[in-house]
């Protein structure tokens, strides 16, 4: 499934790249919302991941064909994201609208797909608030990370290299922000739309703290080893 995501983000993106389209506006929903909270938390996932989909993120893409150069990075707008599923429904026969119902959202086959069938309105509602709350610990997280990060990295080079000191992220008084800020620059030097596992990032920190690196460690295509 996540391959199958990652193929239709590649021709939406590819398509708006070309026709030099800034904004896309993606129809997930309320109760896709909900569905992504429980798929994360089941994979042990953090803050970050818990606080699922935002309203509004920007990806990069290849604009190599694109006629406009200010394309090569286009705006995801998901402003359904506080609409519930049947509201949607609703709005569509209310307004003659015909819509395409997908054969797989039903199959129980697929995580979402069994995580779906056990949903309730009251239960989505509840867990949208508890993503909202994560949400904002999140944000308040990245601020606290980016400063830690500001202070241990010493040369930067996107999509290729890092050098930083270990001691900022040993050192500080939070776990979670020294891992927050480790996990945002293995992201950041991998150029990967995704952070790290959570858990992968927890155990990186662990070698960092028992007095430095010994031989290397990778991490989503990533080699950290001591200089």
């Amino acid at each position: 499934m996540n391959a199958a995501r990652e193929a239709r983000y590649t021709m939406l993106l590819g398509a708006s790249s070309q026709h030099g389209v800034r904004h896309l506006l993606l129809g997930h929903h309320a109760d896709d919302q909900a569905e992504t909270f429980l798929l994360r938390l089941s994979r042990a996932s953090g803050l970050n991941g818990l606080a699922c989909m935002p309203d509004c993120s920007v990806r990069s893409v290849d604009a190599a064909d694109s006629y406009d150069s200010s394309a090569r990075q286009v705006r995801l707008i998901r402003p359904l994201l506080h609409t519930s599923k049947q509201d949607l429904y609703h709005i569509c026969r209310l307004c003659d609208v015909p819509w395409v119902e997908d054969p797989t959202n039903v199959d129980p086959a697929y995580q979402r797909a069994a995580i779906r069938g056990l949903l309730t309105a009251s239960a989505t509602c509840d867990i949208l608030q508890v993503s909202e709350a994560c949400r904002l610990c999140s944000r308040l997280l990245k601020e606290q990370s980016s400063d830690l990060l500001d202070h241990a990295l010493v040369e930067l080079q996107p999509g290729a290299s890092a050098v930083i000191r270990s001691a900022p992220f040993t050192h500080t008084a939070s776990r979670h922000i020294a891992q927050e800020a480790l996990s945002a620059l293995l992201q950041h030097v991998s150029g990967s739309v995704y952070p790290p596992r959570s858990r992968t990032v927890a155990l990186l920190l662990c070698r960092l703290s028992k007095g430095g690196m010994r031989g290397s460690f990778a991490v989503r295509g990533v080699t950290v080893r001591a200089v």
